[in-house]
């Protein structure tokens, strides 16, 4: 399984999703499995600003589980989101 990241809005450019988590899950088909996927929200979800400083934002961002990116982002993936306060 694969868990993708997105800033829905950030005072820098950042990329459209971003890969950061991710296992391999053996399921067989019909078979129903639970899994976990670690984010350290510390550090996986500060960006690098324009004073080339890693800092955290404020705002939502955008989760995307899926066995690969076009799942993830399609009607078969999982998704969700976060809202990071101050």
């Amino acid at each position: 399984m694969q868990l993708y990241l997105r800033r829905v809005v950030s005072s820098v450019t950042t990329r459209v999703a971003e890969l950061k988590a991710f296992d391999r899950v053996g399921v067989a088909a019909g078979e129903v499995a639970d899994f976990s996927l670690e984010v350290d929200v510390g550090e996986e979800l500060k960006v690098f600003g324009r004073n080339y400083e890693w800092i955290q934002e404020t705002g939502d961002i955008d989760i995307f589980v899926g066995d690969s990116y076009e799942k993830a982002y399609g009607d078969e993936g999982l998704q969700g989101k976060v809202t990071i306060v101050d």
